[in-house]
């Protein structure tokens, strides 16, 4: 009988340990999982940013291609001008 009290009282301390450590298991297992939806949550952020930035540099490139453009026409005319006016200087108005 003592041996069975025994073996009684060693495993319900063995199912006492384990059910602590199963807690804390779970507990740790809670906190990661807090973390990973938090992770989750900054990394669509950043995509986000990232595909808005994404955008906004196609547009500015886009105005800079519509800038660099202008600026060689009015560069072309004023090259165009100034030949008119070497020219009228040349004939000597």
């Amino acid at each position: 009988m003592r041996w069975f009290n025994a073996d009684i009282s060693g495993r319900t301390e063995e199912r006492e340990i384990l059910a602590r450590e199963v807690q804390q298991v779970k507990e740790r297992m809670a906190r990661l999982e807090g973390d990973l939806a938090a992770r989750q949550s900054e990394l669509t952020e950043t995509r986000e940013k990232l595909s808005d930035h994404g955008r906004k540099l196609e547009t500015v490139g886009a105005k800079w291609l519509e800038n660099k453009a202008s600026l060689e026409q009015a560069k072309d005319a004023l090259a165009a001008a100034l030949a008119q006016i070497d020219e009228v200087d040349a004939r000597g108005v």
